[in-house]
């Protein structure tokens, strides 16, 4: 069965490749950032003459490249001949000064990109998002077997990796490959969907975003950390396939059904996402993907325990995070986590990851 999936980022997204980029590795200029060819830069400093001293300033942490360039007086119409790919940078150098006075230099964390070096969105990355919805779904219609399934040495830290397994192996290894082991992957029912790499996406549809937490009432916290994200407004058609007779133990109907359990999921995350002040309820065909975006785009726990999900993931929380006031998530903040994961583009604070989806039969 040959479906699409139809995507267009409300907010930010960020697929991170594991790559960060120091501040010896890419120049401000103007409203953008550039990310430089290192090899390339290096030949020509060397034909400028100035070797010797980037191979110094490489040894010494203290400055960024955009000092190095101008203390060489290299002048900014040159940056073309050492440049990898330029981005906006949007809100992400606002002047932050740190403990001793000086602007705060940031890495940064680097996009997916291809082996042309186009940034793309990750069609694993598209299937772990409809994975959690369908589990959302199928834990919220039989919560009590999926406690039961889970137990709760998780909420002391211990023993996660069984509860995941257990909950993963209930929900989805249903298929017969291997009736010796049941947690084999090959009997698991998401084998019979498969979700394609989108295609290259352009550096115009990127921007730089600061990592930011929200509290209960509003007040913003930066944290030091830039990612490389899809603007807001990127369109993208995606291919999906689905083999409708693995599927069919949870439904005839596979589109329909997808979208039905991704608007179960926008549900529990706007419950989330309503005790912070200022924060606007999902749409039915809202979805979150991505990195940095929290602990309810990942989990199934608020499906699992509804009602009581709050105390259950406080106590996970301050089990694991003693100074992060998590023991004040029920009485105080009645949250839990009590930070909502954002970040500003175009002065305007938005929650990480957020994308209108629709998967249609072609």
């Amino acid at each position: 069965m040959n479906c699409a999936i139809k995507l267009k980022t409300l907010s930010p997204v960020f697929i991170g490749s594991g790559v960060e980029l120091n501040k010896k590795e890419y120049v401000r200029a103007e409203k953008d950032v550039i990310v430089t060819d290192m090899p390339k830069l290096y030949r020509y400093l060397q034909a400028k003459g100035f070797a010797a001293q980037y191979e110094t300033f490489l040894s010494q942490n203290r400055k960024g490249l955009d000092e190095f360039l101008a203390e060489t007086r290299i002048a900014g119409k040159d940056y073309a001949q050492f440049t990898k790919y330029r981005i906006d940078s949007g809100e992400a150098f606002r002047e932050r000064l740190d403990n001793r006075g000086k602007t705060s230099v940031k890495g940064i964390a680097s996009f997916m990109r291809d082996a042309y070096g186009k940034p793309y969105l990750p069609g694993s990355s598209v299937k772990g998002a409809l994975r959690t919805a369908v589990l959302s779904r199928l834990v919220s219609e039989d919560a009590a077997s999926y406690r039961q399934a889970a137990g709760e040495d998780w909420i002391n830290g211990r023993k996660n990796d069984r509860s995941g397994r257990a909950i993963e192996e209930k929900a989805f290894r249903s298929l017969k490959f291997n009736e010796n082991n049941r947690n084999d992957a090959v009997n698991d029912i998401f084998r019979a969907v498969s979700v394609s790499d989108s295609r290259p996406l352009k550096d115009a549809d990127m921007t730089l975003c600061q990592k930011i937490d929200e509290d209960v009432e509003g007040n913003e916290h930066a944290i030091n950390i830039l990612r490389e994200c899809v603007k807001p407004g990127a369109a993208m058609e995606i291919p999906l396939s689905i083999d409708r007779a693995m599927f069919a133990s949870l439904s005839d109907d596979p589109c329909r059904y997808i979208m039905d359990c991704v608007k179960v999921l926008s549900e529990y995350q706007s419950k989330f996402a309503d005790a912070f002040e200022g924060s606007k309820p999902y749409a039915p065909d809202e979805i979150i993907i991505g990195g940095g975006a929290g602990y309810v785009s990942k989990t199934v726990t608020y499906p699992m325990y509804q009602e009581d999900a709050v105390g259950k993931v406080a106590q996970l929380m301050q089990n694991q995070f003693r100074n992060h006031k998590h023991d004040r998530d029920v009485r105080t903040f009645h949250v839990s986590p009590h930070a909502l994961k954002c970040t500003r583009w175009n002065g305007v604070l938005y929650d990480m990851g957020l994308c209108e989806i629709a998967v249609e039969e072609r």
